[in-house]
């Protein structure tokens, strides 16, 4: 085969590849809040979310040591970052 074809082929492989990427990134649906973990639904609404010296964490089960434990991989670096209490 002719250096000309390769090169054709190689080309057209790549610009497939190319198109492809582009067409299935359309189909990536990126959450329409960023809130971690997703809910499984959301309404949203007007105003803001305030974390303040009032602000609390409580859970509907606190005998629940691994909600616990998650609940504080993310309130232990808000309370340092913010230097809020958060009870």
């Amino acid at each position: 085969m002719s250096n000309t074809y390769e090169a054709t082929v190689r080309h057209g492989a790549v610009l497939g590849v190319l198109l492809s990427v582009v067409a299935l990134s359309g189909c990536v649906r990126e959450p329409p809040h960023n809130i971690v973990p997703l809910p499984r639904s959301f309404e949203g609404g007007e105003g803001v979310f305030v974390l303040d010296a009032a602000s609390a964490i409580s859970l509907i089960d606190p005998s629940d040591t691994e909600a616990r434990e998650v609940v504080e991989l993310w309130a232990g670096p808000v309370r340092i970052g913010t230097g809020l209490n958060l009870p």
